[in-house]
């Protein structure tokens, strides 16, 4: 119950990757030139990890027996499965001392039952040497089969490797290109894409997937590195000073010297944020976490840097208020004063977001707001002096991130952290750089 088993899929194949794009490109007056490109690409039976262990709740009868103790009540599947141990009341026996009312009571198990954490309870019954020395020790106890909980209680992963996954990418550019008189010149690109996938470990989508493949889009989904739109803008211009220029044109000397041969240049980029999902931290239906549940409707641009007092938040106007599931907790053994769960409220006290109930999915769609944006803007100056025998003495500056403009991190989007919605960390410091360098 310790170790990872991997197997393969025997009719397992080599992904393959398609690509394809089309592009206009169309000459326009005044030296300019516009391109508009699709892109294209599809990945096929991509390899992908599912860990196929997922705890049965339903079949065991876990779930009721989970939400009978949360209620206060007593499951017979508990007494069966303590009977005879001590868990801090006395030896369980089903009339004076109950298993649920010592689960309730341990430390190692209570707060299972208060945060509405049935699929990591569930992996707890059945790997923890807790009250018997032995993992597995407490199935045994309740002479239940190895089987009872996991399909393949030997390990505590079960990995299947197969070609699981499909990808698509598309995206639209559009391109404009500007020379200017005199040493100008001016690129701008916009690109409009979505990057769609699913993402590795398991789901119930997925293990649906063996038995029915219509099921496997449901965990299709945007991936993480996808950005919706980039606009990057470039120039560069020559500076109008010295010798055959606009000004001081009639220089020679030290004086010529110093003042031709100037370039500046330019990059703007600003980038929208990347998806964000919201957790919850428990895992209500299997052991591998949940998104949380919608309880109102929740606002697509709720999400904007706010600096405030004490740090930076994302979610301006929404904070978060005791789950009203606390009262369906029993106050017996003090359940109801253990756990630890919370909502998410806007600015009236409306709840909006809830933790899943036990044996239940959240709701709430993965990826479903988008992250912090992002601005860059990069310039330099360079200055070109030539030497004797046809050698080039070139003197850079670059400033990158010149404005010193934060470039945030996604905030904390578990609805059962203090911290939801803050930003912890940024990124995007200012560079400054200087070479020099003699080009012959």
């Amino acid at each position: 119950r310790t170790q990872t088993a991997y197997a393969f899929d025997q009719n397992i194949r080599i992904p393959y990757i398609q690509n394809w794009n089309l592009s206009i490109e169309r000459e326009l007056p005044d030296h300019s030139s516009a391109i508009v490109r699709y892109v294209g690409s599809k990945g096929t039976k991509l390899w992908r990890t599912v860990n196929i262990n997922e705890v049965n709740l339903f079949e065991t009868g876990l779930a009721g027996a989970f939400l009978t103790t949360q209620s206060g009540g007593n499951a017979p599947l508990f007494d069966r499965i303590f009977h005879g141990l001590d868990l801090g009341l006395g030896p369980v026996n089903g009339t004076t001392v109950t298993g649920s009312a010592s689960l309730r009571n341990n430390a190692n198990t209570y707060f299972y039952f208060g945060d509405n954490s049935a699929g990591t309870f569930a992996s707890y019954v059945n790997e923890t040497s807790d009250f018997t020395g032995v993992r597995g020790g407490l199935l045994r106890n309740g002479s239940l089969p190895e089987n009872f909980i996991v399909g393949n209680p030997q390990f505590q992963n079960a990995d299947m490797i197969g070609n699981f996954s499909n990808s698509t990418f598309h995206a639209l550019e559009l391109e404009w290109n500007k020379r200017f008189l005199n040493g100008w010149t001016l690129d701008s690109n916009y690109t409009w894409s979505k990057a769609l996938g699913d993402e590795e470990g398991s789901s119930q989508a997925l293990l649906n997937s063996f038995r029915d493949g219509r099921n496997r889009r449901l965990d299709k989904r945007l991936l993480d590195f996808n950005v919706a739109h980039v606009l990057r803008n470039s120039g560069t211009v020559e500076l109008p000073f010295g010798p055959g220029k606009k000004f001081l044109s009639g220089s020679n000397g030290w004086l010529a010297h110093f003042f031709e041969g100037w370039q500046m240049g330019g990059i703007v980029n600003v980038f929208s944020g990347s998806p964000v999902s919201f957790v919850t931290g428990t895992a209500s239906f299997n052991q591998f976490g949940e998104q949380p549940g919608l309880a109102g409707d929740f606002p697509k641009n709720a999400g904007r840097v706010t600096r405030q007092a004490g740090g930076v938040v994302f979610f301006p106007g929404l904070h978060i208020v005791d789950d009203p599931v606390i009262t369906k907790l029993t106050p017996l053994q003090l359940l109801n004063e253990s756990s630890t769960l919370t909502a998410v409220a806007d600015s009236s006290g409306k709840i909006l977001l809830i933790n899943p109930a036990p044996g239940e999915l959240g709701n709430m769609p993965p990826q479903f707001l988008k992250g912090p944006g992002y601005f860059r803007f990069d310039v330099n100056l360079i200055k070109r002096i030539h030497l004797r025998g046809g050698k080039t003495l070139q003197l850079r500056a670059d400033a990158i991130n010149a404005t010193n403009t934060p470039q945030w991190a996604n905030p904390d989007t578990n609805i059962n952290s203090q911290d939801f919605g803050r930003i912890a960390s940024a990124g995007g410091s200012r560079i400054l750089v200087l070479n020099a360098r003699v080009e012959f």
